[in-house]
């Protein structure tokens, strides 16, 4: 099965046990770079998760899986979608930003080990000597 099995049987789960308190109307796959034809059937198609269900349930779960957690499976369909890696790169242009916040290198160490440790040691040394 492909890897949105897996997380379709844990949203399953978690919406049923209410670990996600609200049941989403829709589910998106960011995903890069990109799906296996048998992942996209299986988010295209609630046929194709009603009959890969059980399985992928019985193998988040562990174990037996209950008739409620079954029906839920069969009866709900949060119309799952994907994003592939162009629409995600076309989406984080948008928010320059918050990329630089978080992929940002704002310095950069160059040296050996040794002359980095001797640089750290020199600057909390003397911090530490005075406790």
């Amino acid at each position: 099965m492909s890897v949105v099995g897996p997380d379709l049987a844990k949203v399953y789960v978690n919406v049923l046990d209410e670990t996600i308190p609200e049941r989403p109307d829709e589910l998106a796959f960011y995903v890069v770079p990109g799906l296996t034809s048998d992942a996209k059937d299986l988010i295209g198609h609630q046929s194709v998760w009603r009959k890969a269900a059980p399985a992928a349930l019985k193998k988040h779960s562990k174990g037996k899986v209950s008739s409620e957690l079954l029906h839920h499976a069969e009866e709900w369909w949060p119309t799952p979608s994907s994003q592939g890696t162009l629409v995600l790169s076309e989406r984080a242009r948008k928010y320059p930003d918050l990329i630089e916040q978080f992929f940002g290198v704002h310095k950069v160490i160059d040296g050996t080990v040794a002359e980095v440790t001797a640089g750290v040691r020199a600057l909390v040394t003397p911090r530490l000597d005075r406790f």
